[in-house]
C-alpha cells in the first residue's frame, strides 16, 4: 500500500523534495507513519514537534488512520504577515 506524502517550507529543504510515497502494510495512525517518515528522512525529527498534519487536504490528529492512497501533508509553522 502506499501513500503519498507532500512537504512544505524548510521540511521541503530539510528533505531536499516536495515529496514522495512511502509503503505501509496496513492503515496506520498518523503518529505511527511519522516514525516511518523519519526512519527514512531523519532530517525531519527535530521539526516533530512543530509539524500540523493534513490527510486528503483535511487537518488530521496523531491517531487519525492513514490508508493505502492517501496523501498526507507535513504542514510547518507558518509565519510572516
Amino acid at each position: 500500500m502506499a501513500v503519498t506524502i507532500r512537504l512544505f517550507a524548510i521540511l521541503r529543504e530539510a528533505v531536499g523534495k516536495d515529496g514522495f510515497d512511502i509503503h505501509i502494510d496496513e492503515p496506520v495512525p498518523v503518529e505511527r507513519l511519522f516514525e516511518q517518515i523519519v526512519a527514512e528522512h531523519p532530517a525531519l525529527e527535530r521539526y516533530k514537534s512543530m509539524i500540523t498534519f493534513a490527510v486528503n487536504g483535511d487537518y488530521a490528529t496523531g491517531q487519525d488512520l492513514v490508508k493505502d492512497g492517501d496523501e498526507v501533508a507535513l504542514i510547518p509553522p507558518i509565519s510572516g504577515g
